[in-house]
């Protein structure tokens, strides 16, 4: 009658343990997965800032230096005006100084924009990283069932060897 009941004891134990420890198995492969779901979303999130910084820093470039181009042409020709003693032209430089004033003190406040924008980036980062430490912590603490889990198991076994089952 003890091997039935002992029978019944370990069919109770594997009843209650293996399910807990399929379901700590596929808890542990998800958190896996999110984990690597969350690396790989921050890893695209920060290569799609690139390439708009990237694109960004291109466009502002090419406009500076397309502004700067047609701003030589402007001068050259009214620096011949003026030479040829045209006052109303130099007032007409003065006006194109102001402006190119402002369109730089313009791309200024945009730099800072963009670096505003790069440090709210940088404080979404900090902040992805927090939670990939929260799942990391839940992670071990599966790791630590899971062990505790097999130690259960392993002990199991060994009370079936001691009494020769």
């Amino acid at each position: 009658m003890a091997p039935s009941i002992y029978q019944s004891v370990k069919q109770a134990m594997q009843d209650l343990v293996a399910p807990q420890l399929e379901q700590l198995r596929g808890d542990f492969a998800t958190l896996r997965a999110e984990m690597r779901a969350g690396d790989e979303a921050l890893r695209g999130e920060i290569a799609a800032v690139r390439i708009e910084l990237t694109s960004g820093m291109a466009t502002l470039r090419a406009e500076m230096r397309a502004g700067d181009e047609a701003l030589r042409g402007e001068i050259a020709t009214l620096g011949g005006a003026m030479r040829a003693g045209d006052e109303a032209l130099r007032g007409e430089i003065a006006t194109l100084g102001g402006e190119l004033r402002g369109e730089m003190g313009e791309l200024r406040g945009e730099m800072g924009e963009l670096r505003g924008e790069m440090g709210e980036l940088r404080g979404e980062m900090g902040e992805l990283r927090g939670e990939m430490g929260g799942l990391k912590s839940d992670v071990r603490r599966i790791d630590d069932k899971l062990t505790i889990a097999l130690d259960l198991r392993e002990r199991i076994v060994a009370i079936e060897t001691k009494l020769g089952m």
